[in-house]
Formats: C-alpha cells, sequence, structure tokens
C-alpha cells in the first residue's frame, strides 16, 4: 500500500477540517438569505 491508513486519515481528517468552515459558512449564509427573503415577503 502506499499510503498507510493513519496518512490517509490525516489527510482526510485536515482536508475536512479546512472545508468545513466554508461548508458551514456558505449554508450559513444561504440560509439567512433564504430567512429575509421570507421576512420580505411577508
Amino acid at each position: 500500500m502506499l499510503f498507510s491508513k493513519k496518512a490517509y486519515l490525516n489527510c482526510f481528517f485536515g482536508t475536512l477540517a479546512l472545508l468545513t468552515p466554508q461548508i458551514v459558512f456558505n449554508a450559513a449564509r444561504l440560509f439567512r438569505e433564504k430567512g429575509f427573503e421570507r421576512t420580505s415577503l411577508k
């Protein structure tokens, strides 16, 4: 095997740690925009 399991997991969790804040931020912004649309329609 080229990669050991530990190295693979470290790479995976490192990537996850980098991507998660962006995903959370984008989701929060999306929900906020949807919320504003919903409140402005009322």
